[in-house]
């Protein structure tokens, strides 16, 4: 019983984990506009000089391709470790009985359900017509 249950919190993470890039993500462009507009707020809230401005530029440009290198390594990792937890859930699930399964299931989501404070409505199971 107690390896279902860290077998639960476990796969129950890892769902978390993954459910996190379900958000739509802003445009290139998008961004911009808010890093630009971020900027001009900083200048005025600051009041900045326009060589203060001129070098922060400048520093901003320094870091921007190490930015961008990064940022497209850990997108390259989240899609690895979704591969990852794909695979692991697919072979606990050809372990576990359909009934197993079906207390995982519900084992997630009541620790989701904690998890996020709220009593989320459980999806309806699918109907079996074998």
């Amino acid at each position: 019983m107690k390896r279902l249950v860290l077998l639960g919190l476990i796969l129950a993470s890892t769902t978390a984990f993954s459910q996190v890039g379900d958000r739509p993500q802003p445009t290139k462009e998008e961004m911009e506009k808010k890093k630009q507009e971020f900027k001009d707020k900083m200048a005025k809230d600051l009041n900045l000089t326009p060589e203060q401005v001129q070098k922060i530029n400048a520093i901003d440009q320094k870091y921007k391709s190490q930015e961008e290198t990064l940022k497209t390594q850990s997108k390259s990792l989240k899609k690895q470790h979704e591969t990852l937890m794909d695979s692991k859930k697919s072979e606990i699930d050809k372990v576990l009985t359909d009934e197993q399964k079906q207390k995982l299931k519900d084992m997630k989501q009541k620790f989701h359900d904690k998890k996020d404070g709220a009593h989320r409505p459980q999806k309806p199971a699918p109907n079996d017509t074998k």
